[in-house]
């Protein structure tokens, strides 16, 4: 029966992960750029801000990178669209493609399926973690800005060098360093390149060892704690209870980083930041029948990630490792 049951949501799941998909790729080349809109005419600007500095985090540490001229944010805002765009094409493409994918009801087998199943279960532990940190008053707070333009465009810009800082500079460089201890008569430039785009191809490519994999996933949780205290240390107007859920969030998107690639770390990171954001904007000005569209893409997020859990816990319970829901263990 329980085997049934978790057949029954394999082709649930798949199909509810290719909705949430197309919903953020549409939000993505659409939506992002309207909420640009939408919330420069909410803050009642009359001139596009510039900025002289670019903030990028290096192993966890934030560095100010002079500009050789001060940039428009909206056009620096439609750069990283654009790298979004770049990224998400990857994702989408690399490995098992999506078709072969929802073919074998294998979400694992294709990374933005993969990053948008983990987001969505991920979305679901925040709001449950908010809900029990509320109720004992632990306040998570809110990125703090002047107006709600610089608080969207400081959300849209930070996936990328945050994830350069946190998972690129710090797993990546650990990935690296493993690699050339351990291949350091045979190294070459695809496996540099394996080390710091995509670590989990060192096993796949090159067979490395199970100590590889659970020296990362240690590194992997470390750094989600360093990605949760930097929120609250960061005096951004995140409270104490943004501690526990951006270190959830951390962990899982060095995960993604491990596992899929650091493109799929950036779109599990502007999953939050872009497509729930701009979700949020968009439906702060929808009137009837885009408000319940808004509303339902919402939903059905929630439903992927209430769903993807369960059946996880499924996958786990039978002892199964062919699901959508969960990779396979690394020997």
């Amino acid at each position: 029966m329980i085997r049934k049951i978790k057949t029954v949501l394999d082709y649930i799941v798949v199909i509810l992960a290719v909705l949430v998909t197309i919903f953020y790729a549409v939000d993505i080349v659409i939506g992002a750029k309207y909420a640009l809109k939408i919330t420069y005419n909410m803050s009642n600007m009359t001139n596009v801000p510039e900025i002289m500095y670019f903030p990028l985090f290096i192993a966890t540490l934030q560095v100010n990178v002079p500009l050789p001229q001060p940039v428009n944010l909206n056009m620096l805002s439609l750069v990283f669209i654009v790298l979004y765009i770049l990224f998400f094409s990857l994702a989408l493409s690399r490995e098992k493609n999506l078709l072969e994918a929802m073919r074998k009801r294998r979400i694992q087998d294709n990374d933005m399926l993969s990053t948008t199943l983990y987001l969505s279960i991920t979305l679901i532990l925040m709001i449950v973690i908010e809900f029990i940190q509320q109720a004992r008053g632990i306040e998570t707070g809110e990125l703090a800005a002047e107006n709600e333009y610089l608080r969207y465009v400081s959300a849209l810009i930070a996936p990328i060098p945050e994830e350069i800082g946190f998972r690129l500079t710090l797993l990546g460089v650990v990935s690296l360093a493993m690699y050339i201890a351990m291949y350091y008569k045979e190294l070459s430039i695809k496996g540099f390149f394996y080390s710091l785009w995509k670590p989990y191809k060192l096993v796949e490519e090159y067979g490395a060892p199970e100590r590889f994999m659970d020296t990362l996933y240690t590194f992997t949780i470390i750094s989600g704690l360093f990605f949760g205290l930097a929120h609250y240390l960061s005096s951004g107007g995140w409270g104490i209870g943004k501690v526990t859920t951006a270190t959830l969030a951390g962990i899982i998107l060095g995960y993604l980083y491990v596992r899929h690639g650091f493109y799929s770390a950036v779109l599990g990171h502007a999953f939050f930041n872009v497509f729930l954001l701009s979700i949020y904007y968009m439906e702060s000005i929808a009137q009837g029948y885009w408000s319940i569209i808004f509303e339902g893409i919402y939903l059905v997020i929630l439903i992927l990630g209430g769903l993807g859990l369960i059946h996880m816990s499924l996958n786990l319970f039978i002892g199964e490792s062919s699901s959508p829901a969960e990779e396979p263990h690394v020997d």
